[in-house]
């Protein structure tokens, strides 16, 4: 994954390699130096240093908001040895730090079946919330309850009475949230297969007043 930027006055470039943020244009360890004289750090750098940090926020942290991601990221921003408000990652650098973070507390993203039993359920909390949150911008109606599970068989979305029951895999995280691509047009992304294509919930008319959900695998376009 490689990322442009306004860095300096020049157009310079992130790459994200193998779990690591690498500068293309900058010697990250002499410009550090600088900036440590009392030099002023190139946005590149800062990139660099909330990506350490773990540094995912979006808004203005609130007391009120208790999720775990939030809360380490806001423990990142304290603990900044220089004092400054770390920038915020640029998507989709952001949701892929997010997730490598879930990774290190859930230790389920490239596993089946986590070891640990806490932290299996860590990470099925993370993902239920993720896709119920994009479901619910998707329901036609407000009373319609979205019900979440992680599940081993294939993904699927169905209308039970007033309820939308969706099961996604622990892949949903890696493959369809980081990317970006849990919405398509008006629909649901349920999976996004290793040859591109996605499967997409919608909601639409039965031709006798009421609802009902369709899936279908559409090309990503990407």
């Amino acid at each position: 994954m490689r990322i442009a930027l306004r860095c300096q006055g020049r157009r310079h470039h992130v790459l994200w390699k193998r779990g690591a943020i690498v500068l293309e244009d900058h010697d990250a360890g002499a410009d550090a130096i600088v900036v440590a004289l009392g030099g002023d750090p190139p946005p590149c750098l800062e990139l660099l240093r909330s990506w350490r940090l773990g540094y995912v926020e979006i808004d203005t942290p609130r007391v009120t908001r208790t999720a775990l991601v939030r809360s380490l990221s806001s423990l990142a921003r304290w603990m900044s040895s220089t004092g400054a408000h770390p920038v915020v990652l640029p998507e989709p650098l952001r949701r892929l730090r997010e997730a490598s973070i879930l990774h290190t507390w859930g230790r389920g993203l490239r596993e089946d079946r986590a070891r640990d039993a806490s932290q299996q359920a860590f990470l099925e909390r993370a993902i239920v919330r993720r896709v119920r949150d994009v479901a619910r911008l998707h329901v036609p109606k407000a009373s319609i309850t979205v019900d979440v599970l992680v599940v081993d068989d294939p993904p699927f979305a169905e209308a039970v009475g007033a309820t939308m029951r969706i099961g996604v895999r622990s892949t949903w995280l890696t493959r369809v949230w980081v990317p970006g691509l849990e919405s398509r047009g008006g629909g649901l992304v349920l999976d996004a297969t290793t040859e591109g294509a996605l499967d997409v919930a919608r909601w639409t008319p039965d031709g006798e007043g009421a609802w009902e959900i369709v899936v279908s695998r559409e090309a990503s376009g990407r």
